[in-house]
């Protein structure tokens, strides 16, 4: 029975992996590596590749790392007897060989004294360093880097005009200047309401109101709300929760968006060993975006403000007189 397995997304050494294996040939020949078990390192602290599949042009398998464990007994008089044994700890992995794009499963590694899943991280680049001196594919040096997304306040504001929203925090409030009547109106055409509601919120900003959270029920719209309105106008948007996709499935986004996905996976680390199927499941969940990451690449490339039809429309049809 598949289990689910959470895995962080990288790409390896971006700036140089595709010169390395330039060529289809060179990526078969790489990948033929895997298909045997690679160990490096000293005695105690070994490290590589262990029960991979290579199947058109990827590597899945497990990576594995030694390290020490320390346990302790008693015998008949209560005297403490230590043992120590140096296991491997053992995360699932995968490669794209032509783009460099890996999977690294995330969870934890325990009862270690000298190991994690930090140094795992770090030793996996060594080790492909390694198996490329093994092709004769000289390499000093290779790194990981996390597939994160950073979107600005911008970006969340953009989302926050243009789908419905019912969760919203606004952040750096406290000391910002609130903008005049002629320049965002909010209740209009009811000037005096409007000029009250933005002298109060002007008046809580000076006496040090900074982040503002605000949510409605599922029906709810906060672009409705003058209080949401005023506040992402004002402030920073930190964090939004919009109906993107369609009216019953909401996303939430952050100025950081996590690229990492969850895959069923029917193999276990106490087998080793992964199955074809798992391989194919690993290379369509790496190679296909998930729907929040794709909204959020769009958000990045979101024009100016003051060119979004809906923004345009809190300035001028919404503010008619």
């Amino acid at each position: 029975m598949p289990r689910s397995v959470t895995f962080e997304r990288y790409s390896l050494s971006p700036d140089i992996w595709q010169g390395i294996l330039a060529e289809e040939e060179l990526i078969r020949r790489f990948g033929q590596l895997f298909r045997v078990n690679n160990l490096f390192g000293d005695e105690g602290e070994r490290y590589g590749f262990v029960n991979c599949i290579f199947q058109d042009g990827l590597v899945a398998g497990y990576f594995a790392h030694e390290g020490m464990k320390s346990a302790t007994d008693y015998d008949i008089n209560n005297i403490p007897l230590t043992t120590v044994s140096t296991p491997f700890a053992h995360i699932l992995f995968a490669i794209v060989l032509e783009t460099g794009q890996v999977a690294l499963q995330s969870t934890r590694i325990t009862d270690f004294v000298d190991l994690n899943l930090r140094q795992m991280r770090t030793a996996f680049p060594n080790a492909i360093v390694q198996m490329l001196n093994l092709a004769k594919y000289p390499v000093a040096r290779l790194y990981l880097e996390k597939d994160t997304l950073r979107l600005t306040s911008e970006n969340l504001y953009s989302l926050f005009l243009t789908y419905r929203t019912t969760y919203l925090q606004v952040v750096s409030l406290a000391g910002r200047q609130v903008p005049s009547y002629e320049d965002f109106k909010i209740f209009n055409p009811r000037v005096d309401e409007d000029i009250i509601f933005r002298q109060i919120f002007e008046e809580d900003l000076s006496d040090g109101l900074n982040t503002i959270e605000l949510k409605t029920d599922e029906n709810g719209d906060l672009r409705n709300t003058a209080t949401a309105k005023l506040a992402a106008r004002v402030g920073d948007v930190n964090k939004v929760t919009a109906y993107v996709k369609s009216d019953t499935e909401a996303i939430t986004l952050t100025n950081q968006v996590s690229d990492d996905f969850v895959t069923p996976v029917s193999s276990d680390t106490e087998t080793i060993s992964l199955t074809r199927q798992d391989v194919e499941r690993l290379r369509q969940a790496i190679t296909i975006k998930d729907s929040i990451v794709i909204i959020a690449e769009d958000l990045r490339e979101t024009p100016s403000l003051t060119d979004l039809p809906l923004f345009r429309n809190l300035r001028s049809d919404d503010n008619e007189s």
